[in-house]
């Protein structure tokens, strides 16, 4: 029962739903027995969070146990794919910034340089 009420928050829509699925479903890999499932699970829920570090670290320790899963593969391809393409979208709007404020201070400057004259 327990299993399937962390399921049903983890596949909601509300961070905080899954957030509380997620600490369901640790707890259950403390003591439950089915631990791939709950593995799988709490990395899908890091995923659905953004989360792709942890998401990373709980499909690796799946992969360990079933390195053949193919869900968890794809679930791995997944998380990779959105790690990269965040980090991209991250480092172009660091640019972005940097390229600004950089034509900012050169307008300032080349501004202070004609009163001057």
């Amino acid at each position: 029962a327990v299993f399937e009420y962390a399921f049903a928050l983890i596949e909601s829509k509300s961070r905080g739903n899954i957030q509380q699925g997620v600490k369901l479903m640790q707890d259950l890999l403390v003591v439950g027995s089915d631990i791939n499932y709950y593995l799988y699970y709490i990395a899908l829920a890091y995923y659905r969070l953004s989360e792709y570090k942890e998401a990373r670290t709980y499909i690796d320790r799946m992969l360990q146990l079933e390195a053949n899963n193919r869900q968890a593969r794809s679930l791995r391809a997944l998380i990779d794919d959105r790690s990269s393409r965040d980090g991209l979208i991250g480092r172009a709007i660091s640019a972005a910034l940097v390229v600004g404020f950089g034509w900012m201070a050169l307008r300032a400057a080349t501004s202070q340089r004609r009163r001057r004259w």
